[in-house]
């Protein structure tokens, strides 16, 4: 994770930030939730999270392939809520992974994302989240 503190200026003032990458290794996944339930006892400002966070929140953010452990989701979706985080949602195409196994199927998710708190929403009302394309990663680029 990247994590910093920005100064947004008059009548907005310091917010937190944070760059996140799930660990991609499901074994390993509960450390990445363990780092952002600690990063929120840091600090107590509004807070963004922005990333690729490896993981998903419910079946309908997934197409192909084998069905995700309802564990795995519900591991995901207990530290948004412990960190008081809401989706920005988005625009754009709804998968931001893909990836073309050799028989031509497809799997593509949703693993990029934008969490905030209710402090941050109220601070920037009019953010959105772009999921842009890109044909050189099999990730979707983000803009906020």
């Amino acid at each position: 994770h990247i994590d910093a503190l920005v100064d947004g200026g008059v009548g907005v003032g310091w917010w937190h930030l944070t760059g996140f990458y799930g660990n991609p290794d499901t074994a390993k996944r509960s450390e990445s939730w363990a780092k952002l339930r600690h990063l929120k006892g840091t600090l107590t400002l509004s807070w963004l999270t922005i990333g690729d966070f490896n993981e998903i929140t419910g079946a309908s953010e997934k197409e192909g392939g084998s069905d995700r452990p309802r564990q795995q989701m519900k591991n995901f979706i207990d530290t948004i809520n412990f960190c008081g985080f809401h989706d920005l949602g988005f625009n754009g195409p709804k998968f931001t992974w893909r990836y073309h196994q050799a028989d031509g199927m497809q799997i593509r998710e949703r693993l990029d994302r934008a969490l905030a708190t209710p402090e941050w929403m109220n601070l920037f009302p009019e953010a959105k989240l772009f999921h842009l394309s890109s044909s050189v990663s099999d990730h979707s680029p983000l803009a906020l």
